[in-house]
């Protein structure tokens, strides 16, 4: 039986549905993966976000700092950075541009590796021409000659000076010392033979004033004194009797032992009864007067373990009623009685004998009476011949005081080279050299050179300051040493497929540039970076971490260009997801449809099979 049109509407709609169902399916896989690419465009973006270079601090020409990305060509070009920097691999060997190398590789020494970058330059100045005087040097010869004879000396010097501090010593405490003890003494007896007894004499003759003046009597006291001091033949009352002209303050003026003036008055000599010229008692007063004239024979003597009761402190009063000198020697009679009498002269504007003027009592004036008479009894005929010649060999045998050595005087360069030139001076002379033309551009090659050489250190440049006589200008004349360039073999690199040697690397020229390629290579480890440390003068390691000129900043350039990817990918996903959206919302319609036509089509067969049902049965 053939199939009813609605089986075959049914049959197609089933095949439209299984149509509808597969789109369906392709458009939700095409769905899943453009959710797959939202996921991928956002995780590209966010690792966009941490992407970084690597930048170099430089000083501008306006002296403001900038920065600049850092590539290798940066670093091998001079002056670009503020510091020289390297390069090399995890191999140890240095990076180099491949200029660098042709250079290197077409010189034979560091000269000529600086002549190759016309760095180095002939110069030319004048200079004076001295030598050498041997006139000069002669001179210095002698006086080092001396000063070696002179420092001998000075050992002996001091080893003799050392004797005399010894040898003088003992001359201060024992030799001089002992000698000084030996020296004659004038009150020695053998000096002062025994003579008459002047004291009986001089009491006898003025025996009134004289037992007067211990009864305190100062007046008469006076009186006496004046008779032994003025009273011989030589004065104003000898043999001819009183000269009253003698006292006119001339020839009877005296000085007492302090230096003190006075005269003795006409009246003091014509009283206790010596106006007489004829008595018995005038007679024995000259004679004693006449005999103490000489003051050096009659000397006060002294008692028995009597020493010296004064001093230089002592008062005035004290060293005028002393027999005694302020030195320890004793005075002349004829001294002391003038002594005396100047402390028993009446000031009359003071109302004061001398004495009390000076401090002393009346008790004392009257204890001196007895003691000049004594004095004067014990005096003695001085023999100044005999202590003369003893003192004389006395002072001859005196120890000679050691004498300290002479010392060595140092002798002067200057007194050696006094008016002889250091140098002979000669016509000016050419000097012919060379000189780097800039000092620094020659030191940043020269650290490059040494580092291609694989040494460890590079040598200071030699600066020479010259007076230029020609220009009247001091001139700098840079040099260093030349060295040979060493052996070497050069082999190709298989990873880079550039020449290398023991020593370094060539880079291919394209990576010069490229600031990705260097920062990746660093960030990875496979390169180093290295600056020359001026101080060690040799290359040392870095890092952007350590060098202040070296940092690592984002990658606006690369953040902004994944943005615009991101936001474009998105874009066109949110367009197609939409078309999708749109595609499977009309096959779910057209699918809705069919499945209502399904229901009434099936109906429709199930009521016709149970109508022909029906008819058959």
């Amino acid at each position: 039986m053939g199939m009813s049109s609605s089986q075959a509407r049914l049959l197609s709609l089933t095949a439209r549905q299984h149509n509808i169902e597969l789109k369906s399916q392709r458009l939700q896989a095409e769905k899943l993966r453009m959710a797959n690419d939202s996921d991928n465009a956002y995780k590209n973006y966010l690792n966009a976000l941490e992407s970084t270079k690597t930048n170099a601090l430089i000083t501008l020409q306006d002296g403001t700092i900038g920065d600049t990305l850092l590539t290798a060509d940066k670093i091998f070009t001079y002056h670009t950075l503020s510091k020289q920097y390297s390069l090399k691999n995890n191999e140890g060997k240095t990076l180099v541009s491949s200029t660098m190398h042709n250079a290197y590789k077409s010189t034979n020494s560091l000269h000529e590796f600086l002549q190759h970058f016309g760095l180095i330059a002939d110069a030319e100045y004048t200079v004076p021409d001295v030598e050498r005087n041997p006139a000069y040097d002669q001179a210095i010869k002698d006086w080092e000659n001396a000063h070696d004879k002179w420092e001998e000396d000075m050992k002996q010097y001091e080893k003799d000076y050392d004797k005399w501090l010894d040898d003088h010593e003992y001359w201060e405490d024992v030799d001089h010392p002992g000698w000084e003890a030996s020296e004659p003494d004038p009150t020695d007896p053998k000096y002062n033979p025994t003579t008459e007894n002047l004291g009986d004499k001089f009491m006898q003759a003025g025996s009134s004033c004289y037992n007067s003046a211990l009864r305190g009597g100062i007046g008469c006291y006076a009186h006496i004194l004046a008779h032994i001091i003025d009273y011989g033949d030589t004065t104003g009352f000898g043999n001819d009797g009183y000269n009253e002209s003698w006292y006119n303050g001339t020839h009877n003026r005296y000085t007492t032992s302090t230096g003190e003036s006075f005269v003795i008055s006409g009246s003091d000599i014509t009283g206790a009864g010596m106006d007489d010229d004829g008595g018995s008692k005038c007679q024995t007063m000259k004679e004693v007067s006449d005999k103490i004239n000489d003051e050096t024979k009659f000397l006060a003597a002294k008692k028995d373990g009597e020493t010296c009761n004064i001093d230089a402190s002592s008062t005035e009063g004290e060293k005028l009623i002393s027999k005694w000198k302020p030195d320890g020697s004793l005075k002349s009679i004829k001294q002391w009685a003038k002594d005396l009498y100047y402390l028993c002269m009446y000031d009359s504007t003071a109302r004061k004998y001398n004495y009390e003027k000076l401090g002393l009592t009346k008790q004392e004036m009257i204890d001196s009476v007895t003691d000049f008479q004594e004095g004067l009894a014990g005096s003695v005929s001085f023999d100044e011949e005999l202590y003369n010649q003893d003192h004389n060999i006395w002072i001859n045998d005196e120890p000679q005081e050691p004498m300290p050595p002479v010392k060595p005087e140092e002798p002067i360069l200057e007194d050696f080279t006094n008016g002889i030139p250091e140098e002979i001076v000669k016509p000016d002379k050419t000097i012919q050299t060379t000189t780097f033309t800039n000092e620094n551009e020659a030191k940043w090659y020269i650290n490059q050179w040494y580092k291609m050489e694989g040494l460890d250190k590079t040598p200071e440049i030699k600066d020479e300051r010259v007076f230029n006589t020609t220009t009247n200008t001091y001139m700098h004349i840079y040099s260093i040493e030349n060295v040979t360039k060493s052996n070497t073999t050069y082999s190709t690199n298989q990873d880079w497929g550039t020449e290398e040697n023991e020593n370094y690397l060539v880079m291919k020229d394209e990576m010069l540039q490229n600031d990705l390629w260097l920062h990746n290579m660093i960030n990875e480890g496979y390169i180093q970076i290295q600056v020359f440390d001026d101080f060690e003068h040799k290359f040392i390691n870095t890092s952007v971490g350590v060098d202040s000129r070296l940092e690592e900043v984002p990658d606006e350039q690369e953040i902004k260009k994944a943005e615009a990817e991101y936001e474009a990918k998105m874009r066109e996903i949110n367009k197609k997801e939409s078309r999708v959206d749109e595609e499977l919302s009309k096959l779910e319609a057209e699918r809705s449809a069919i499945d209502t036509q399904q229901e009434d089509l099936k109906k429709i067969i199930r009521d016709n099979v149970d109508l022909s049902f029906k008819l058959f049965s």
